[in-house]
């Protein structure tokens, strides 16, 4: 009865905890309720049960095989909290607590010190610290927290993670997960203090019986490395480990590739088309475009281009990847969906770019970080603009608006040498309202039910790119000499009911809702100067031509160096939507970082 009792209370207060995570009308499902319930009790009864046992090693075996089958058996029949795709996860998370406890049968000998069992809380801490994040980030996300959720936690910056929190929860809601977190972590504090007091209580455990908890402890741990190259927590910690050591490779490497990119015949063989432009979006939905046919007038400014004849978009534009870290990376290399390239020996947009003899400006309104950061500090001039962390979400509105990107293009003073600009923008990313002033405000941000709200400020930062695109056009048109601009984002976002995006979401996500496919359909359009197209027609010809066709954004660097004319080994013609002879047949074609059919989304 005491079990039961224990059960009850922490089922209603997990379930609270993960109620403020997320709302009401997703979470109440009976069946996770029973899970949270069935687990819970599960791990009252292991605590209650394990050291008053005759023979504990028999009864830490059967509770850690029964509990992960049984919980693994009926994630499958129901599917709650999709236990069943994470079938060999769960398995290796309960594991975890068997070696901890496993572990324990040594703190029953007097000559072990209390270290041992702060060591054992220590494990069983982070233990639930790990299941709280994976449950919790399903429980808001419906996806699980795996390896690119991890990267891209790694990679986010103060600003990112409290608008992120601004996101997806109410003021009120987050300050009740703050107080959790201080209540967790006193009470993770108490158990510290008396830990070697608890778990030294009972009568101490004979030789043999220290023998065979060693024995099993051994087994465990060796059963849990080589059960661990598949499992859930390897995945995603070899995962990080594996980003951090391809950007340490590619550092290390740059000096010899260069050196190789200066070898090549090529140099000086490229025909000059006038000074260039790529210009980088964020969460930018080509849906929520007018110009695509989205019924809100959006893109003022690129509908009267394309009515000129003077930008010309790609209907079936999609994005490689999910999420920043994941997409951009190929977008300004030679690394591709389609090509085998080690990351190491992958030729940069910029390395390439003054091998044919341009001088590379970087303007960034986004915050250096990760590999994009290292390419981008390889430029002639790379210009940071949004260096603060804490104004955007304690002002809300401040300088963190693309338009900023602006000074800096009216800083540059006319090029004297053929140059390439690479304009990275804040674009829609979360908070939506953050992105745009009030002068912007079209739809009513506080208007109607919670996704009316997001999708009207959505829509508002939408309307803002299109201005900050026609600004900057005027200004590299003009002053700056630019013949042709590429406009193309990361990746979009899902903009039904979560209003995310993420790579392990799309990917374990994508086949539920047509919506899901909204992540990777982004905006790519080509505006030129006048006379690039009366001296260039064979590259509009080939735009046109090429307009039924399928393109992901990794394709971006074949296009950028087809429009500087820098054709050598390091580009592909395939991946140059200038190119007569671009494209791959639709079933070749993928997104999500190749893991996904693009044929799957483009429905």
């Amino acid at each position: 009865m005491k079990i039961v009792l224990q059960t009850l209370l922490a089922t209603i207060a997990g379930y609270s905890v993960a109620y403020f995570l997320s709302s009401g009308e997703i979470l109440f499902d009976i069946k996770n309720i029973l899970l949270l319930f069935v687990i819970t009790g599960v791990w009252f009864w292991f605590f209650h049960s394990f050291p008053k046992a005759r023979k504990p090693v028999a009864v830490l075996f059967c509770i850690a095989v029964l509990s992960g089958y049984g919980l693994a058996g009926i994630g499958y029949v129901t599917e709650p909290f999709t236990i069943y795709r994470m079938f060999k996860d769960i398995l290796y998370c309960l594991t975890l607590p068997a070696v901890a406890f496993s572990v324990y049968r040594l703190t029953e000998n007097p000559a072990v010190t209390n270290l041992t069992a702060l060591v054992i809380t220590a494990l069983m801490t982070a233990y639930a610290a790990f299941v709280s994040v994976m449950l919790g980030f399903y429980s808001v996300f419906h996806a699980k927290f795996g390896s690119n959720s991890l990267t891209a936690l790694l990679n986010t910056n103060l600003q990112e993670a409290k608008e992120f929190i601004a996101s997806y929860s109410s003021p009120g809601q987050a300050a009740a997960f703050v107080l959790f977190l201080c209540v967790f972590a006193c009470f993770v504090f108490r158990q510290f203090l008396i830990a070697g007091r608890q778990m030294r209580c009972y009568p101490p455990a004979t030789g043999k019986n220290l023998k065979k908890a060693l024995a099993f402890s051994l087994a465990l741990i060796l059963g849990c490395y080589m059960f661990g190259a598949k499992t859930y927590a390897a995945i995603t910690i070899d995962t990080a480990r594996y980003a951090s050591e391809r950007q340490a490779g590619f550092v290390k490497n740059s000096r010899a590739r260069i050196r190789k990119i200066g070898q090549l015949k090529d140099a000086g063989k490229h025909k000059y088309r006038g000074n260039m432009a790529l210009v980088i979006g964020e969460t930018h939905v080509r849906s929520h475009m007018h110009a695509y046919g989205y019924e809100r007038e959006t893109t003022p400014f690129l509908d009267k281009a394309i009515q000129n004849g003077t930008a010309f978009t790609a209907p079936g534009s999609f994005s490689c990847a999910a999420q920043t870290d994941t997409a951009l990376p190929m977008v300004v290399t030679e690394k591709s969906q389609y090509n085998k390239i080690a990351f190491k020996d992958t030729a940069t947009l910029v390395e390439m770019a003054r091998h044919g003899g341009y001088r590379v400006v970087w303007i960034s309104n986004q915050q250096k970080s990760d590999i994009i950061g290292v390419i981008a500090d390889t430029a002639d001039e790379t210009v940071w603009i949004n260096t603060k962390t804490n104004d955007t979400y304690l002002r809300q509105k401040n300088g963190a608006f693309d338009e900023h990107v602006l000074t800096a293009l009216h800083k540059q003073k006319k090029p004297r040498q053929k140059t390439l600009y690479v304009i990275h923008l804040l674009g829609s990313h979360a908070n939506y309202d953050c992105r745009y002033p009030d002068t912007f405000k079209k739809w009513d941000e506080t208007a109607g039910n919670r996704a009316e709200q997001l999708i009207n400020s959505y829509d508002n930062s939408v309307l803002y790119t299109d201005y900050v695109l026609a600004e900057i056009q005027k200004i590299l048109f003009g002053k700056l000499g630019v013949s042709a601009l590429l406009y193309v984002s990361d990746h979009g976002e899902e903009l039904h009911e979560h209003f995310c995006h993420g790579e392990d979401f799309f990917i374990s996500r994508y086949k539920e809702s047509p919506y899901m496919a909204d992540i990777v359909k982004v905006p790519f359009f080509l505006a030129v100067s006048p006379g690039f197209r009366s001296k260039y027609p064979e590259v509009i010809a080939n735009w046109k031509k090429n307009s039924n066709k399928f393109f992901t954004n990794d394709m971006i660097y074949d296009t950028i160096l087809g429009l500087m004319d820098i054709r050598c080994q390091h580009y592909n013609a395939r991946q140059d939507y200038t190119s007569a002879r671009f494209g791959f047949p639709l079933g070749k074609m993928r997104t999500g970082r190749g893991k996904v059919r693009l044929e799957e989304v483009a429905k």
